[in-house]
């Protein structure tokens, strides 16, 4: 499974295919052709069936939400171009799903996620900790609500 979260939330991939390209004297939405296809092309080296999220991310820095956001819609689009199923959480619904708390601080999340594969030390940067979380999330909550689906009728 490939947590396309977790590429899109790093601050380097975001800057490669949208602030950077602005910088440039590109218009922005070049940039997001260029994620849409950077991602298209990572979605078929690596043969993937799936593509897992995070929806509804707010941050207090409005730039930091916007570029979040717009990077999540390259994601979607990418994942409808490809035909992949997308499935999307809350941030609530992982942290929930990873630590037993909806509320869970980030530290919370990385000492989880580093206890769940026996890592030495919590994964760095903190974004890396969310992405296989919600790769986890999913794992655990979308195969069970997909056993429960399939027997009702």
């Amino acid at each position: 499974m490939l947590v396309l979260h977790g590429l899109v939330t790093d601050h380097e991939l975001v800057h490669d295919f949208a602030r950077v390209r602005e910088l440039e004297g590109h218009r922005l939405a070049d940039g997001h052709v260029d994620g849409v296809r950077f991602v298209c092309e990572v979605v078929e080296h690596v043969d993937v069936d799936r593509a897992v999220g995070v929806g509804g991310i707010v941050s207090t820095n409005v730039r930091t939400t916007l570029a979040l956001g717009q990077a999540r819609g390259v994601i979607l689009l990418a994942g409808a171009r490809r035909e992949l199923a997308v499935h999307e959480y809350s941030p609530a619904e992982v942290k929930s799903a990873i630590v037993g708390s909806g509320r869970a601080t980030k530290e919370q999340v990385q000492f989880m996620v580093q206890r769940a594969f026996r890592l030495r030390t919590p994964p760095q940067p903190a974004d890396a900790a969310d992405g296989v979380a919600v790769a986890l999330c999913h794992c655990t909550v979308g195969v069970t609500a997909a056993r429960i689906a399939a027997v009702l009728p």
